[in-house]
């Protein structure tokens, strides 16, 4: 009898104490990474660590878990991982972290603000001047069937692309590339002698 349940034991040992090493090699695995919970509703993850700057590339709910990979100097945000792979920083008001000491301290590039507009360059060829306050830019040369698509004012120059046979409607182009026709009483137009009929 004594035989048989050294047997037994001996059995449950050998079987046993393999599981045993595994689920302990799992706990340690799991605690080497911090993580965290969402305790909002719905929370920004964004591409920088901040709400002004920082741009909104996900949105996850209350009580998904994720993985922590960096936090800010401050702790106040924390930088996961999405299901996607990618990585971003939510706001630690809202996501509870556990061991976060885990995750290293990063400083994120400053994000660069948006640079100056380059000028656009001044058109060639015919030209056209504003020569009055304001001025419909129709979709047609007529102003009863030609929607005004835009308006244009007193000064500014356009590149002149087109005319009617008569010369009473210009074609002008727009700073945003669309085109579109004025009347010839109120555009000083300039070198127009190869301005194509186009209306």
């Amino acid at each position: 009898m004594k035989r048989h349940l050294f047997a037994v034991m001996l059995t449950l040992f050998v079987v046993l104490m393999p599981l045993a090493i595994q689920a302990k090699s799992v706990h340690a695995q799991a605690i080497t990474n911090a993580y965290g919970i969402v305790t909002a509703f719905r929370l920004n993850v964004r591409d920088y660590p901040d709400p002004t700057y920082g741009a909104v590339i996900a949105r996850i709910s209350r009580n998904e878990f994720y993985l922590v990979t960096a936090k800010s100097a401050l702790n106040n945000w924390w930088q996961i991982q999405l299901a996607d792979g990618r990585f971003g920083w939510v706001n630690g008001g809202y996501f509870t972290v556990y061991d976060g000491y885990l995750a290293p301290v990063i400083t994120p590039a400053p994000v660069v603000s948006n640079p100056s507009p380059q000028p656009i360059p001044a058109p060639t060829g015919a030209l056209g001047t504003v020569a009055t306050g304001s001025l419909n830019v129709r979709t047609a040369p007529n102003p009863v069937n030609g929607v005004i698509l835009a308006r244009v004012y007193a000064g500014e120059v356009y590149a002149v692309v087109g005319r009617t046979a008569s010369m009473s409607w210009w074609q002008i182009r727009l700073v945003d590339g669309r085109v579109g026709w004025v009347s010839d009483r109120y555009l000083d137009v300039t070198n127009y002698g190869s301005v194509p009929v186009t209306g």
